[in-house]
């Protein structure tokens, strides 16, 4: 507590100089303070405290006394300058002198105009926006994205802004004092591009082949602007009607979520596969700009096996017709040139006359190499012949 001192001098003084006890006095909301000032003067000088900023009237929780003023549960309205006048009358002439004393309250910082929850902006358009904050000391404010710790300067600003602008922004005001915590407001950015219908396309493409008792899984990713409001899957039924798809019914269960890039996908799930999920479904997306759908039909899977290909074991299949045909005519072939080659070289020659006997054939190639050589003799023994063979 501040204290104040009077002098009363005997002999006849007029007001001169106001004292003050402390000329600042830094003080945080909810505290107390007190002023107090004297004044040397004879007679003795009356004393009054005024606010000198925001008028003379003192705040509701002032309380002054004849040399103090005291301030209590502080608020940061309350910091200003104070005065302190002292007032005397000599011989019908009136004197007068005052001090100033300053009380400085500290509070947290706190976000005066924050900025909008949501901002659109059109892409390669620019972004300035402006987050002030009140606080003393004077806060400092900057900007962070969620999920990334780096600090952007206040005003948030991008010259062009991309779709990898888009996110959760933070405006965060800060106190040189770490006794006051911070205070904070956030914005989405969402970056609009030029408006479309959604853009569907199913992963497999066309058709599905599932194994009965299997899981199956489609998923299909949807590329809009604005976002899809409603994705779903419906399939044709026997009677040439679509059908919605149940989530969680008739073994399908649907999972939407969100992707980058303005994307979505949703996936088709369909578990313990039996015959009558072997149909075409498709999956339809839907915005303020129209819809969009691709189908894709689940057929049963061909299994290769001991007993069958495909369903069960029935008559074989067209394709396996043409590969077994194939094959015979690759031996036909194969075996046609075989023989011709044979009889070209000679291999076959001692066949074409029917069935003779081994020696036969040996006399037949001897008497024909005899004719192939001239001038022998007319009177060669035959029996050599038979004995050479």
């Amino acid at each position: 507590m501040l204290t104040v001192t009077r002098n009363s001098p005997s002999t006849l003084d007029p007001v001169d100089q106001v004292t003050v006890t402390s000329s600042s006095v830094t003080t945080r909301e909810g505290d107390t303070v007190t002023l107090s000032c004297s004044s040397d003067s004879n007679p003795p000088a009356q004393l009054t405290w005024t606010r000198s900023s925001g008028g003379d009237s003192l705040p509701n929780n002032s309380v002054t006394d004849d040399t103090s003023l005291t301030l209590s549960n502080l608020g940061r309205a309350d910091s200003g300058d104070y005065t302190c006048t002292a007032r005397n009358d000599i011989n019908g002439k009136r004197y007068e002198s005052s001090k100033n004393a300053t009380v400085n309250v500290l509070y947290a910082p706190v976000i005066l105009t924050p900025p909008s929850p949501s901002l659109v902006v059109q892409a390669k358009q620019p972004l300035n926006v402006l987050c002030t904050a009140d606080g003393n000391p004077p806060p400092k404010v900057v900007w962070q994205k969620d999920g990334d710790s780096k600090q952007l300067p206040n005003p948030l600003q991008f010259n062009s802004v991309d779709y990898s602008v888009e996110g959760t922004y933070k405006c965060v005001a800060s106190s040189s004092d770490p006794s006051f915590s911070e205070a904070m407001a956030t914005t989405m950015v969402d970056v609009k591009g030029k408006e479309c219908a959604p853009s569907v396309q199913v992963n497999p493409q066309e058709s599905l082949p599932a194994t009965m008792g299997d899981t199956a899984t489609i998923e299909c990713t949807i590329l809009s602007d604005p976002s899809a409001q409603n994705i779903y899957w419906t399939y044709t039924d026997d009677k040439g009607q679509n059908q919605t798809v149940s989530n969680g019914n008739g073994g399908y269960s649907v999972a939407v979520e969100e992707i980058a890039d303005g994307k979505r996908k949703s996936t088709l799930t369909i578990t313990n596969v039996n015959s009558g999920h072997f149909k075409v479904y498709n999956c339809i997306a839907e915005n303020n700009m129209g819809s969009s759908s691709q189908a894709i039909s689940v057929s049963e899977q061909e299994v290769i096996g001991d007993e069958s290909l495909g369903r069960s074991a029935g008559p074989p299949s067209s394709v396996a017709i043409v590969i077994v045909l194939l094959v015979l005519i690759l031996i036909a072939v194969g075996l046609g040139a075989g023989v011709w080659f044979a009889k070209k070289k000679g291999f076959l020659k001692g066949l074409s006359g029917g069935s003779k006997s081994n020696g036969s054939v040996k006399k037949d190639q001897q008497k024909q190499s005899m004719n192939a050589i001239p001038d022998q003799d007319e009177d060669f023994d035959a029996n050599h012949v038979d004995a050479a063979v």
